[in-house]
């Protein structure tokens, strides 16, 4: 995984009321997989879909609920999801 130092924008997201509460996880168009966390400044760039979405999930869980999305190269939306408390994946050494 490798951070970015650039800030990050949530295009096409303008229809959502708590964009403070999406994670993105968008492909680039070289294969690499970009998790886009909420506050726009943090962009960590994933070579698998699975390592982006362990990492979303990691992120999702301090900001309950919130909203996943995984879009294509084209920005297209290919899966969303709300994580609240009940669909929450457990955290490590918890229970």
């Amino acid at each position: 995984m490798r951070k970015r130092n650039r800030r990050c924008t949530i295009e096409g997201m303008s229809t959502r009321k708590h964009r403070d509460r999406v994670v993105l996880i968008d492909r680039h168009w070289h294969g690499d997989w970009e998790v886009s966390l909420p506050d726009g400044s943090t962009c960590v760039t994933c070579e698998t879909l699975d390592d982006a979405r362990r990492l979303a999930y990691l992120h999702a869980a301090r900001i309950l609920p919130c909203e996943l999305v995984i879009r294509d190269a084209y920005h297209r939306v290919v899966d969303h999801e709300v994580i609240d408390r009940a669909s929450a994946p457990a955290r490590p050494g918890a229970g």
